[in-house]
């Protein structure tokens, strides 16, 4: 039965097909011929699209042990033979993605044909015209008179049969199935960008690190930028269905969560201002906004700011979606809320899960109730007929994958379970919050393509030039003596051991733990890490020459960017976070296991020791100043300050100990590398930033030996397209 029902079996993708049974791949129905194993190949990944094969299982079941072929030249061969019948490129791959030294991945939408054996075709096979043989061996009349009236009877029941799977169908209403017929690049700049909405016509998005809103035909064309009369740092969130009016957040506050909104009309620079929170969205007739805050309230107001009203309160949702962490803070809010093309009801990501509640705050339940408990759901948009809702799943593992799924809404009179959503994206791209046309055919979001250049400051050039052979990675350290280098990969998250020139690298981790900010013991042997592969910090430490890392304190401490003390044998770090007030720094004594807290640190994260030790360099919650700790005075005392210098971030001590550098983001926008003394002063710009787009988390910069700026550079592709639905 099996073998039947296998070789019934139809993969199609694209302008292609394959029969399972015979591995016959056609190309809009005309024949390719493909040897055995490239076809038993190709049959191995659309089997498990989307999956990694991995190259032992392709060994095992085309090349046994007692085949008397190299297995790597065989395997090679057959890629390079199916990219061809393919039309495929190993650079850019549209069907087959090489995961270096893992396996392969069929990265292409594939939908499975089931057709019916033959056998059954035969048996609903019925003749219309007697045979001569069934002419001279008819039955008499009696039996005919039998036959007929069986023969009406189960007709009838057939009729009957059909009829009420009609009515069921009508009242039940089955769900459409969806997928996704083309992509089509609106934008062809790469630069990094963020989608905010469309009035039918245009595509309004966010340039990163932009003080204005950029522009954009939906078919595609010349981009213009609008300017908002907003004296601090903007980043759109949504925009009315004309095109005429944005909602707006500053950082005027830092980076903070719940950011002060505006509701800016473009023509005429008409302000509103809007109560504090995140993910604000217009609602259909545009005369109210609804958004959240980071305890997971969802609220409600005019669009002119007034009649704010609480519609959820944070502990309106049930215990056990109530994640908290060792410290006792909770996850925040992501994505924007949604309204229902009727304004009836609101959906918004909260807890790593889709909710929906009426506009008038009641009914509040669960989207999609155990659906990818291991993944994230958030930033859905319902399309303009309110037949489908379009949203993101985003894989945890150590590269976050968002990609594009549909769930429909089509409702029947006769209850039925949820609907299970399906997946429209599949493959290397990272998708943006989908936006659907107002066609109802067209979906709209930004691809990015991770990808970056490690590349430092050339004092003399005034230039950041390619380091290490312009690898990509970020989060770069050095061994005191400055002979050895430590990195992370990115996107992949893994923390790799090299000579001080890059050669000779050793992988020290492994996929799922995703390793962040490398620091080396003092003696060179060590190197502690963060890892943020289950939703939190976690501290490990692993040998500079390889071996298992061993996590610094218990399973459940939360913890993260932990240093050395100068001599080794203390190791500071901290249980707060950007977002988090609720931690301290901490310095735990690797002889005694003890740990203390730092008088006064409480709301401070990435502390870093001064080389000789006398003091702790860190950043308030909001990221809105520079302190330090002096341990003779165990005092902290504001190196620069909000009112006067924005935001900084990643505080990274000089080799002698005299500068602390950092980057800045002033309230203008004008980013750079500055650096400023213990002993206080004013700061001094050493890199400017504004014309280099930065990679990886949070924009990481450090120094080398010679503290020379280290950055890394975003040279993957961010662009819109349009993806044109297609009902099957």
């Amino acid at each position: 039965m099996q073998e039947t029902e296998k070789s019934a079996r139809v993969f199609r993708f694209g302008v292609f097909e394959v029969d399972a049974a015979t591995g016959e791949l056609r190309k809009r129905g005309l024949r390719i011929r493909l040897q055995e194993q490239p076809a038993q190949f190709l049959l191995m990944l659309l089997d498990r699209a989307g999956e990694v094969v991995r190259r032992e299982e392709i060994r095992s079941k085309l090349w046994p042990p007692d085949t008397f072929v190299d297995f790597d030249q065989g395997l090679g061969a057959s890629l390079r033979k199916l990219r061809q019948a393919l039309g495929d490129d190993a650079g850019t791959p549209r069907y087959i993605e090489t995961i270096p030294k893992q396996g392969f991945r069929f990265v292409a939408p594939v939908e499975r044909i089931s057709e019916l054996p033959e056998a059954a075709t035969a048996a609903l096979h019925i003749p219309t015209r007697e045979s001569p043989a069934q002419e001279v061996n008819r039955e008499p009349a009696q039996n005919r008179g039998h036959l007929s009236a069986w023969w009406a009877v189960v007709a009838a029941a057939c009729l009957l049969t059909f009829f009420l799977g009609w009515l069921l169908h009508i009242f039940r209403a089955p769900p459409v199935g969806l997928g996704v017929s083309t992509y089509t690049k609106i934008t062809y700049d790469g630069a990094p960008k963020a989608l905010v909405g469309t009035d039918g016509s245009r595509l309004y998005f966010e340039s990163t690190w932009s003080d204005s809103i950029s522009q954009v035909a939906v078919t595609g064309g010349a981009i213009s930028t609008i300017p908002v009369p907003i004296p601090y740092f903007a980043f759109p969130e949504d925009v009315s269905q004309d095109g005429s009016s944005f909602l707006i957040a500053t950082n005027e506050k830092g980076f903070v969560l719940d950011r002060p909104q505006w509701n800016v009309r473009v023509s005429g620079g008409s302000l509103h201002r809007l109560p504090d929170g995140g993910g604000a969205a217009f609602s259909p007739d545009g005369n109210s906004v609804a958004f959240q805050t980071e305890k997971g309230e969802v609220w409600a107001a005019r669009s002119d700011g007034s009649g704010a009203q609480k519609l959820l309160w944070g502990q309106s949702f049930p215990s056990r979606f109530v994640v908290s962490s060792a410290d006792g803070s909770t996850r925040f809010f992501s994505g924007r809320v949604a309204w229902s093309p009727d304004g009836s009801r609101l959906r918004f990501g909260s807890r790593d899960r889709l909710w929906e509640v009426s506009s008038s705050g009641a009914n509040l339940h669960e989207v999609i109730p155990g659906w990818h408990p291991s993944s994230s759901q958030c930033c859905g948009s319902w399309t303009s007929d309110g037949r489908f809702f379009v949203f993101l799943d985003i894989s945890r593992g150590p590269i976050a994958h968002p990609e594009i799924w549909a769930l429909s809404e089509r409702r029947g009179l006769i209850p039925r379970s949820p609907a299970q959503p399906v997946q429209l994206t599949t493959g290397p791209i990272a998708w943006g919050q989908p936006t659907p046309g107002r066609d109802g055919k067209t979906i709209f979001a930004t691809g990015n393509t991770l990808r970056g250049s490690l590349s430092r400051y050339d004092r003399k050039t005034g230039q950041f030039e390619p380091f290490l052979d312009g690898i990509s990675a970020h989060f770069v350290s050095f061994s005191k003596d400055g002979q050895f280098v430590a990195y992370v990969r990115y996107p992949e998250g893994i923390l790799w051991r090299a000579n001080r020139d890059g050669t000779h690298p050793v992988q020290l981790t492994d996929p799922p733990i995703n390793a962040l900010l490398p620091h080396w013991s003092p003696d060179g042997s060590q190197i502690l890490f963060s890892d943020f592969s289950a939703g939190q910090m976690n501290a490990f430490v692993v040998a500079a020459s390889g071996g298992s890392p061993q996590r610094l304190l218990g399973e459940h401490d939360a913890l993260g960017d932990p240093s050395w003390s100068g001599d080794g044998r203390k190791v500071i770090f901290t249980t707060t976070g950007p977002f988090n007030p609720k931690g301290n720094v901490r310095i735990l004594d690797l002889a005694t296991h003890q740990i203390a807290v730092v008088p006064g640190s409480d709301a401070i994260y990435s502390p870093r020791w001064s080389p000789d030790g006398r003091y702790i360099a860190g950043m308030p919650v909001g990221a809105t100043s520079l302190r330090i700790f002096d341990f003779k005075s165990q005092h902290w005392s504001e190196l620069v300050r909000k009112d006067t210098q924005g935001t900084v971030a990643f505080p990274s001590w000089s080799r002698d100990g005299k500068y602390i550098y950092f980057t800045r983001i002033p309230a203008n926008g004008d980013k750079g590398i500055f650096r400023i003394r213990t002993i206080g002063g004013d700061p001094e710009r050493v890199a400017n930033l504004k014309s280099i787009d930065i990679g990886g988390w949070w924009g990481w910069m450090g120094l080398d030996p010679g503290d020379a700026p280290l950055v890394m550079r975003d040279t993957g592709s961010n662009d819109i397209y349009a993806l044109t639905l297609e009902q099957k």
